[in-house]
């Protein structure tokens, strides 16, 4: 009857460690996928805030152009209001 003990215990501890295994498996492979996803996302984040970026740095250059014609004629102006006061 001692054997019957044992040979039951042995086999509800292979079952158990079987078990552990398959658990450690599947979240070993979630955990794989979970970080590819991560950096698939951290990937797109980056390229997003870059083209934002980008787009902000346009405008300023845009804005810049704006600023300068408008100096640009408001020189003209003032030059031409001179010469005709002259």
């Amino acid at each position: 009857m001692g054997s019957e003990k044992t040979r039951a215990e042995n086999k509800a501890e292979r079952i158990l460690a079987e078990i552990a295994s398959w658990k450690n498996g599947k979240k070993t492979s979630l955990e794989v996928q979970l970080k590819k996803f991560e950096e698939k996302i951290e990937n797109k984040r980056a390229a997003y805030i870059e083209k934002m970026k980008n787009k902000i740095a346009i405008i300023h250059k845009e804005a810049d152009k704006k600023k300068a014609l408008v100096e640009a004629k408001k020189g003209e102006v003032e030059n031409n209001i001179l010469s005709l006061m002259k």
